[in-house]
């Protein structure tokens, strides 16, 4: 049986995105710079809602919108927003996870291959989510909210989608796959 750390390079080498294999190997908030796996706090006050448009947006389509150069105002901006996000999952303080909001790197860009994904993730922030964003590629939408949030969030997510999606309320897994 390989320990959580063989896992993780494991999936990371065959995946291509360590920070991908070490959320699924660790569990919990984590953060990853030169393979070296950092075991963030997450708070435990905060609800997750998941939108998941019936529509598909491949991965491969996402990436080739990305510009192959960004400009060093957005790359400042962008990790300011990525410091606030910690904090903001770490605390729940929705003042750190507003000032996260707005994805330059990723989102803006691929907003042109489905313009509904924002609207979306801007029905679940003014049903009281304290941020929201798009997971990974797209098309699906992570809300974090309070609990006492979550089920207006959901609805709105859900009203928004329609017949055509769905709306999951999944716990983080703390403890990762072993």
């Amino acid at each position: 049986d390989p320990s959580q750390r063989e896992m993780f390079e494991l999936v990371a080498e065959v995946e291509g995105h360590p920070d991908n294999a070490a959320a699924a190997a660790f569990g919990g908030l984590v953060a990853v710079s030169r393979m070296s796996v950092l075991d963030l706090d997450l708070s435990d006050r905060s609800r997750l809602a998941v939108g998941l448009p019936g529509a598909l947006l491949p991965t491969k389509d996402a990436r080739e919108v990305l510009p192959s150069r960004v400009d060093m105002s957005v790359v400042s901006r962008s990790l300011g927003r990525v410091v606030a996000l910690v904090e903001g999952l770490r605390t729940t303080d929705p003042a750190a996870l507003v000032a996260a909001q707005g994805d330059e790197l990723h989102e803006a860009p691929r907003s042109v291959l489905n313009p509904s994904i924002d609207g979306l993730a801007t029905s679940a922030m003014e049903a009281g989510a304290v941020y929201a964003a798009w997971s990974g590629s797209g098309p699906s939408v992570l809300a974090f909210t309070l609990e006492a949030r979550l089920e207006p969030v959901c609805s709105a997510m859900a009203e928004f989608l329609g017949d055509g999606g769905k709306v999951l309320t999944p716990s983080p897994d703390r403890h990762g796959v072993i």
